[in-house]
C-alpha cells in the first residue's frame, strides 16, 4: 500500500498496480496465464476503486470531526484510524467498526459523542456502498496483496 500511497490520482494507482503484475505475474502466487492475469488485473481495478472510496469516506468523517474536537483529540483520533488501517490490512470491516468503538469511548462529553455518532451514521448512509465495499476488500484476489506490498 505504501507505495500506492504515493499516488495522488485513481488511476495512477491502477497504472502503478497495472504495471506491477504486467512485470511479474510469472512469479506471484496464483496467476499461472495469460487469463488468470486479465482477471488478476479486472479484479484489482475493482479492490482499488473500492478502496479509493473507503479512503473519501474516512477522509471526510475526519473533515467533519475535526471541527468538533481539540487539537490534540483530533490528531489522537485521526492517527488511531489510520493506524488501525494499516494494523487490519487496511480491512474496512473490521478496522473501521473497531476505531468507531474507540473513538466514540474516547470522547467523555456526551454532547460531543453523539454529535460526533450522528456525523459517521449520516456518512454512512451517503456512502450507499459502504456495506458492499467493506465486504468487497475481503476477498484478495490472484497476486493482489503482493501487490500492494
Amino acid at each position: 500500500v505504501t507505495n500506492l500511497n504515493k499516488d495522488t490520482t485513481l488511476k495512477a494507482q491502477k497504472a502503478r498496480a497495472a504495471n506491477f503484475l504486467n512485470k511479474n505475474w510469472k512469479n506471484l502466487k496464483g496467476i499461472r496465464d495469460k487469463e488468470q492475469l486479465g482477471c488478476s488485473l479486472k479484479s484489482t481495478a475493482r479492490k482499488l476503486e473500492t478502496r479509493w472510496r473507503i479512503v473519501t469516506f474516512y477522509k471526510n468523517i475526519l473533515a467533519k470531526i475535526k471541527p468538533k474536537l481539540g487539537e490534540a483529540k483530533f490528531i489522537e483520533i485521526k492517527k488511531k484510524l489510520w493506524d488501525g488501517d494499516s494494523a487490519g490490512y487496511h480491512d474496512a470491516t473490521f478496522a473501521f467498526d473497531m476505531w468507531e468503538k474507540d473513538t466514540l469511548a474516547a470522547i467523555p462529553d456526551a454532547a460531543t459523542k453523539t454529535e460526533i455518532s450522528k456525523i459517521i451514521t449520516n456518512q454512512e448512509k451517503a456512502y450507499t456502498t459502504f456495506d458492499c465495499d467493506k465486504t468487497a476488500w475481503l476477498d484478495s484476489g490472484f497476486g493482489f496483496n503482493r501487490c500492494l506490498k
